[in-house]
């Protein structure tokens, strides 16, 4: 299964975890001084989010650390699946990774990390 992010390949035990359910209609409610219930709700601009999870070596982490700083819509492509996707702006770090120590004292096969990418389809 391939994975990449904006041309970024990705470690392929990377999975992308989705909401359960997802709406793009969004409302809110409130009291006004009167005591009377409003509601407004319209469509959401932006679709989706969704998390891609999973471990990336230090040169994967690198490159999408450098497309976080790039901004903009890029593709996501998840088991033969296109996906255009931006980072989730209000949600920051867009790249979220922690390094994972080898303490089973193993040969080590590189340093690698694990952690979230979280994104939102456009």
């Amino acid at each position: 299964m391939a994975v990449s992010l904006g041309g970024v390949e990705l470690h392929e035990t990377m999975y992308l975890k989705r909401p359960y359910r997802f709406s793009r209609l969004a409302g809110i409610h409130r009291r006004s001084i009167g005591g009377r219930l409003l509601v407004h709700q319209g469509m959401q601009i932006l679709g989706e989010p969704m998390d891609l999870v999973g471990k990336a070596t230090l040169s994967q982490l690198e490159s999408l650390r450098a497309l976080e700083d790039s901004g903009g819509d890029m593709a996501l492509v998840y088991n033969g699946t296109t996906f255009t996707v931006r980072f989730r702006v209000p949600e920051y770090p867009h790249v979220a990774f922690d390094r994972v120590e080898d303490v089973t004292g193993g040969d080590d096969d590189g340093d690698w990390y694990y952690g979230v990418v979280k994104l939102v389809t456009v």
